[in-house]
């Protein structure tokens, strides 16, 4: 085949580059241009990765060497390393979006501040969920589809990230449950999310679904418990402590 040199320019490989970094631009190199294969000891290594079980677990204060390989320099979406939710107002957000976003989310993730689930395939982290009490997320209130009388008492799960290749695989799944499990092992009596609507016959971009859809949250047992508008209805679960 032959080279895409405008590709190559574009796109070098990293100097000294760890496995991960490898994997990625391989995985890339043979989407975009594919001149020449995957070294086989590298290919051998990216199969028994694709073969490992998906495992999920809560967030811990050593997470965030992890969160960042996940988020990549993009920070997940936009610059937005998981600061829209957390941010007082959209605009608050914006005067952070990017590299102070990056920061105010290492203080919180280090600090133990941060609720959070982590997927991890092998040693390599392939999805994120966010989840704690409404009162974490504050731009929720500015939000008249969500308005409620009981923001205090409620728990939310509002941001899911997956990496690419890992997606429409069950991945939102397995990090909802989990987050369903830590909510109600901390404490937390009601669960509610904001999901995304599409309809049938359509697709989002992943970029829009990022609240997780619908179907998601019924298959959990949530119900929408209001609709102000038609495209963003607010679900909620109802957690029995020791239920699982």
């Amino acid at each position: 085949m032959a080279i895409n040199a405008r590709w190559h320019a574009a796109h070098p490989m990293p100097k000294r580059p760890t496995v991960d970094q490898r994997i990625r631009w391989h995985e890339q190199h043979q989407r975009h241009c594919g001149c020449r294969p995957i070294p086989a000891k590298l290919a051998a290594l990216m199969t028994r990765a694709e073969d490992s079980p998906i495992v999920v677990r809560g967030l811990l204060k050593t997470d965030w060497p992890a969160i960042e390989r996940l988020f990549g320099p993009n920070g997940a979406c936009g610059g937005c390393w998981c600061m829209y939710w957390r941010s007082p107002s959209r605009s608050a957000f914006e005067q952070i979006q990017g590299a102070r976003a990056r920061g105010k989310l290492r203080r919180l993730v280090t600090t133990g501040a941060a609720r959070g689930i982590l997927a991890f395939q092998g040693d390599e982290p392939v999805g994120w969920c966010s989840f704690g009490p409404r009162t974490d997320f504050p731009n929720t209130e500015n939000k008249p589809s969500y308005a409620v009388d009981d923001a205090d008492q409620i728990w939310s799960v509002n941001c899911f990230f997956v990496r690419r290749g890992h997606r429409r695989k069950g991945v939102s799944g397995l990090l909802l449950a989990c987050a369903i499990d830590e909510a109600r092992r901390q404490g937390a009596k009601t669960l509610e999310a904001y999901p995304t609507v599409v309809r049938p016959g359509t697709r989002q971009a992943d970029a829009f679904v990022f609240k997780g859809t619908l179907p998601l949250f019924e298959r959990a047992g949530f119900r929408v418990v209001q609709r102000i508008n038609p495209g963003s209805p607010l679900v909620r679960l109802a957690l029995r402590a020791g239920r699982r």
